[in-house]
């Protein structure tokens, strides 16, 4: 059985990416890989603080390789510094899986990016570009149960009642047709607080909400929901 460690942005599709893989007879999960922004301590374009990754490692029991980027970097740096993190980390490892729902470019970058190495990637999401059949990813995320709330929204795409909410049938089901029901095009980001992987749920308290703009290097009106998260 392959040794797979799980590409983790906190959010919901890395979590259906966990859950492939648990069930999965051909691999074994065996850690969690993160790149953050070290000037702003926050996982890039989800924005979530570092430390609450941490919690997810804490609550799934699994060791966590934290890697920094400086912001802004480029794609040879960004190449340079991973793939230096993954080879100095201390757990063994074959495989590494993506939660990327669709070939738009991403994929074929990351398969360059360990092209070179005998790092197997793992893209176990993969779908054709299609609404119905990124419906159908949402809904098994829902039903697996992976429970997630909407950290952040762009308001071009959402009103601003779903910031915060939980990612839900209900919030599904509302959803405008012309909006990624997996926000695959930068719609919303995720947080995950729980699922079946998970051996307790994280404690989630929503506080305030704020704009902000730099966790997408551009101009973007989004709304971002800060919350309070713990373990029991």
């Amino acid at each position: 059985m392959k040794r797979v460690i799980i590409s983790w942005s906190s959010g919901k599709d890395s979590a259906l990416t966990m859950q492939r893989m648990i069930e999965s007879t051909e691999y074994e999960v065996v850690g969690l890989v993160t790149t953050y922004s070290e000037s702003k301590s926050l996982v890039p374009i989800q924005a979530t603080p570092i430390k609450y990754v941490r919690l997810q490692a804490q609550a799934m029991e699994l060791p966590l390789l934290e890697i920094k980027m400086a912001d802004q970097v480029s794609n040879e740096v960004y190449k340079n510094t991973l793939l230096e993190g993954l080879g100095n980390w201390t757990v063994p490892f074959d495989a590494i899986a993506f939660g990327d729902l669709y070939c738009n470019g991403i994929v074929e970058f990351r398969q360059k990016l360990f092209s070179e190495t005998v790092i197997e990637c793992v893209f176990p999401l993969l779908i054709e570009e299609q609404i119905d059949l990124s419906r159908e990813i949402a809904r098994q995320i829902i039903n697996t149960p992976i429970r997630a709330l909407l950290q952040s929204i762009n308001l071009k795409h959402l009103e601003e009642h779903c910031c915060g909410a939980d990612y839900d049938n209900s919030l599904l089901e509302g959803l405008p047709e012309c909006v990624d029901p997996c926000g695959e095009v930068g719609e919303f980001h995720t947080f995950v607080y729980d699922a079946p992987f998970f051996k307790t749920a994280i404690r989630i308290h929503r506080t305030e909400q704020e704009r902000q703009t730099y966790h997408h290097g551009r101009e973007m009106n989004m709304l971002v929901q800060k919350f309070e998260a713990s373990l029991p």
